[in-house]
């Protein structure tokens, strides 16, 4: 397969125009074709995990950093977001093209089952839908493409548009595909990751983008109804929460939570990027457990190894964070409190996060042995997500359900069910939970932005003005590469005073 002829339709693609016309007629002749164009989609969409997404680092809970440049994004300083990893958009618009070369082509393939149909098509909606709902909540105002073929140069649409764009294609999505445990390889062989495109993927990325939505309208001011969009929401986690949508349950404790679902493979998982080990001679996980965890996961390192990661965080914190009787201050951290009392020397006053458990191993040419990945997927969405989105919008909407999905999470915890002594604001409390329950799957950002919590980030944001966020400081600003081809591009406009 010759992938070159592609890429020349895809490499800048905020170009957005293919830089040579390229007919596909002759390509598309069997299923076996078809699958190697959605093979290289997905190859693409694993590589955007929570790892080099910089809303992200700027939602993460830490006591230290080993690169200056982390501590600026959080702050917000315009020398380290501006044109900084993970401000490019390219590697979104790749997957939406080779989505867009499956859409426009697949009738061009002959002898395909109803079933096979709808399973590509599905996989080139749900990626679109994806896509777009990344591209709302970190662009804004992005570009929403039209084809495979298309030659002309495209401005931006508005964070609406977006956003309206992926909730279109997530639907499409939802309508075609069948649930998870039902769908089939190209060999007819049950699927061997959670990264694609199923039933219940489709409803998670509409429950996520509608709650998104009704935040934006009430952030923004959009002319839409919040209301309506949070009863949406509530209405496709209900289809996932009830087991509609799929077979998804929740792990029955924390333990089995961090060995199964935070692997990949548990039932709690509804859809997650893959961990492919044969990616590259030294694949990494996209997750964020990439910077946080060492010893005893590793074990090639010594306790001291945690005061060398990249982020850090003091136990201290953590054990103010969880209540001695959650269970998640053990499963989730290496012994939380013991390992506390060891010398600082050692141990820094650093926790040792324990929510991934497996290493992945590389033996050199001299014969030593290193752990070069935690083996574990990005974790995208999961069941105790929904149960808490839904009872954020449960809350927002003053409905006393809120309460009851909230409790369900801290029950498997073993945790104070709500209310606890000093809680009396349902929507903070539910906040605080998503921080425990998901610390360091990728969440908080866009949980703080949801919420209006702006503050919970960092200091800088209690300086921003109204006119700072409309002007889009929320957002991401566009890399400078997007413009190289595109003179119609118009860059975000709280960002565009700081470009040289």
């Amino acid at each position: 397969m010759a992938w070159g002829m592609f890429f020349s339709s895809c490499d800048s693609v905020l170009d957005v125009t293919p830089e040579n016309e390229i007919t596909f007629t002759n390509f598309f002749k069997s299923e076996e074709d078809l699958n190697a164009i959605n093979a290289q989609m997905h190859s693409f969409m694993k590589t955007l995990g929570a790892a080099e997404n910089m809303h992200v680092k700027m939602g993460l809970i830490y006591d230290y950093t080993s690169s200056a440049t982390n501590n600026d994004v959080k702050k917000l300083l315009p020398t380290a977001v501006v044109n900084g990893v993970g401000t490019n958009w390219n590697i979104h618009y790749n997957v939406i093209h080779f989505a867009n070369l499956i859409l426009d082509n697949i009738h061009r393939v002959g002898d395909l089952t109803e079933d096979r149909k709808n399973f590509y098509l599905g996989q080139a909606y749900f990626a679109k839908g994806y896509m777009y709902y990344c591209l709302a909540r970190d662009w804004g105002n992005a570009v929403i493409t039209k084809d495979s073929e298309s030659q002309a140069m495209l401005g931006n649409s508005t964070a609406e548009e977006v956003l309206a764009e992926a909730i279109r294609n997530g639907k499409l999505a939802e309508g075609i595909l069948g649930k998870y445990e039902n769908l089939v390889d190209l060999s007819g062989k049950p699927l061997a990751t959670k990264q694609y495109g199923s039933k219940g993927a489709a409803t998670a990325l509409l429950a996520h983008a509608y709650a998104w939505k009704g935040s934006m309208i009430d952030l923004y001011g959009w002319n839409d109804d919040a209301k309506e969009a949070y009863e949406e929401s509530i209405h496709w986690a209900t289809e996932l929460i009830e087991g509609r949508a799929g077979a998804y349950s929740l792990e029955t404790s924390v333990e089995s939570l961090c060995v199964n679902t935070l692997s990949g493979y548990g039932s709690e998982n509804i859809f997650s990027l893959a961990f492919d080990e044969y990616a590259s001679a030294y694949p990494m996980t996209t997750s964020l457990a990439r910077f946080f965890t060492t010893w005893p996961v590793n074990t090639t390192a010594t306790p001291a190894a945690v005061k060398t990661r990249s982020y850090c965080v003091k136990a201290s914190r953590i054990q103010e964070m969880y209540e001695e009787k959650d269970e998640r201050r053990n499963s989730f951290f290496y012994k939380l409190d013991s390992m506390a009392g060891v010398n600082t020397a050692t141990t820094g006053g650093y926790a040792y996060v324990y929510k991934w458990r497996e290493g992945y191993y590389k033996t050199t040419v001299t014969g030593s042995v290193n752990m070069i990945s935690v083996k574990a997927d990005y974790v995208m969405w999961r069941l105790a997500d929904i149960y808490l989105l839904r009872a954020e919008c449960y809350a927002k909407l003053d409905d006393s359900r809120a309460k009851d999905d909230l409790n369900v999470i801290r029950r498997r915890a073993k945790a104070t069910e709500y209310p606890a002594a000093g809680e009396s604001d349902i929507r903070m409390a539910i906040f605080r939970e998503r921080e425990k329950e998901l610390l360091y799957e990728g969440h908080r950002y866009y949980d703080v932005v949801r919420n209006n919590y702006l503050i919970e980030l960092d200091p800088v944001y209690a300086e921003l003005t109204k006119q700072d966020i409309q002007d889009g400081v929320l957002y991401l600003p566009i890399h400078t590469k997007a413009f190289t081809m595109n003179d119609i591009l118009r860059q975000n406009q709280y960002w565009f005073k700081f470009e040289n």
